[in-house]
C-alpha cells in the first residue's frame, strides 16, 4: 500500500477515535454539578486555583466571560497579570470536572512593573485545576 493511501486512513482512524472519546466524555455523571470546577468561576469573585492562578471576572454568560483578570507568579517571583475585555471558559476534559480552560481574547500582560501591549486578534489559553 502506498504512503498516499496510508495517511488518509490514519487521519480517518484518528478522527473516529476522537469522536468516540468525545461521545463517551459526555456520559460522565458521577460528579455532582455543584463540585465541578467550572461552577467556581463566578462574577465578582477571586477564584484561586491549585496551580497558583487567581481568576476574576466581571461578567459571565455561559462560556463567555468579560472583564477578565488572571494573576500568577513568574518563576522569579514577579506578579504576572493578564487582562482581557472578554474571553471564554469551558471544561478542559469532560472526564475530569476539576479542570477548566480559559482563553483570553486579545489580552494585555503586565509582569512586575513592565506593561506589554495587548496581543490583538490572539488568544492566551491556560488550564486551571481546582
Amino acid at each position: 500500500m502506498k504512503i498516499q493511501h496510508i495517511i488518509p486512513l490514519l487521519l480517518l482512524l484518528g478522527c473516529c477515535a476522537v469522536s468516540a472519546q468525545t461521545t463517551n466524555a459526555f456520559t460522565n455523571t458521577n460528579t455532582p454539578p455543584s463540585s465541578r470546577a467550572i461552577d467556581l468561576i463566578q462574577v465578582g469573585k477571586d477564584t484561586t486555583w491549585t496551580n497558583g492562578y487567581v481568576l476574576h471576572i466581571d461578567k459571565r454568560d455561559g462560556s463567555l466571560i468579560e472583564g477578565v483578570r488572571l494573576v500568577s507568579k513568574t518563576p522569579n517571583g514577579q506578579e504576572e497579570i493578564w487582562t482581557a475585555s472578554r474571553g471564554f471558559v469551558g471544561e478542559f476534559d469532560h472526564n475530569d470536572p476539576n479542570i477548566v480552560s480559559v482563553a483570553l481574547d486579545s489580552p494585555a500582560v503586565q509582569v512586575g512593573k513592565e506593561q506589554f501591549a495587548p496581543m490583538m486578534d490572539q488568544f492566551f489559553c491556560v488550564v486551571l485545576r481546582k
